[in-house]
């Protein structure tokens, strides 16, 4: 399961990593798995986070480098296809098979060959 974490969430893990603390151990802290151990990990070594001689980024900074980047809204594969689709629809042809001729139509040979005889 996803969950946000927070920017002193990071912020502790930053700080157990400076420690010496191993991805595995920190996960078994429950902060974070040990996915987002290892990808903290890394932005933090190379933003120079991890020497102990410098103090932890401020909050903003975290938020900078750990922002999510917001999704991309993408049109519908099938959208230049719609048309088609509804007419396959409405003459009653199974889903899988308006899914092979789609996919064949993609590839450039013709969905008259996949389709039935009676549907087109």
């Amino acid at each position: 399961m996803k969950r946000s974490i927070q920017m002193y969430e990071y912020r502790q893990v930053i700080s157990q990593i400076r420690l010496g603390e191993s991805d595995r151990a920190i996960a078994k802290t429950g902060l974070v798995g040990r996915t987002k151990s290892k990808q903290i990990r890394a932005v933090a070594d190379k933003e120079g986070w991890l020497n102990q001689t410098t103090e932890l980024p401020a909050d903003e900074v975290l938020a900078q480098c750990f922002a999510k980047a917001p999704a991309v809204q993408s049109e519908a594969l099938s959208r230049p296809y719609e048309d088609q689709i509804k007419q396959w629809v409405s003459q009653g042809i199974q889903a899988s098979t308006i899914h092979q001729a789609l996919k064949t139509k993609v590839t450039t040979h013709p969905p008259q060959s996949i389709l039935p005889a009676s549907a087109i």
